[in-house]
């Protein structure tokens, strides 16, 4: 379903106003154009997310119509995270002429890969980076170009897990070149 115009993220903060006729919602924030159907990731920034709800029950997007739009809430949870990820091989992890962090990954794995989790030391440093794949570490082909690295789930240790979602692909190898 084409979505028109500027959607905006509402947020319900009484049972009661669900059933309403005449919604009246206490906070809302507005979100990006969307220019073509799919899924989209959105980012709950602490400054929105601390008036809602801990499992978002009272989250609803609405688009310019007053209609509501269907959507999935998808939260990390580190520990479980943490325990469910199955290692991958570094081949590479340099600094380029440019400045540039390089990382090279292997997947022996067979079958679709959707995410990449790294573990990064601490900081509250964002950067973007680019994703690519190939299957002979010769011909790259871009898979995500927007990424944005920037502390997301803590370990409890001297690192954070950051996830890097895309579409399922078929890759033997992982280059990530990172923006410093």
């Amino acid at each position: 379903m084409m979505l028109r115009n500027n959607c905006l993220l509402l947020l319900l903060f009484c049972g009661n106003a669900f059933f309403a006729s005449a919604q009246r919602f206490a906070y809302a924030a507005e979100l990006d154009e969307v220019n073509s159907s799919g899924f989209y990731a959105i980012n709950l920034l602490p400054a929105l997310s601390a008036y809602t709800k801990a499992d978002f029950a009272d989250l609803r997007i609405v688009d310019n119509n007053n209609q509501w739009v269907p959507h999935l809430v998808k939260t990390w949870e580190p520990l479980r995270l943490k325990e469910s990820l199955v290692g991958l091989k570094l081949i590479q992890n340099q600094l380029t002429d440019s400045g540039k962090n390089l990382l090279i990954i292997e997947s022996i794995h067979a079958g679709n890969i959707n995410n990449l989790v790294l573990f990064i030391k601490n900081t509250l440093v964002s950067r973007t980076a680019l994703l690519s794949g190939s299957n002979n570490q010769k011909d790259w082909f871009i898979i995500n170009d927007r990424i944005v690295l920037n502390r997301s789930n803590e370990t409890g240790n001297e690192e954070y897990l950051q996830p890097i979602w895309f579409p399922p692909v078929a890759f033997r190898y992982f280059k990530i070149i990172i923006n410093n």
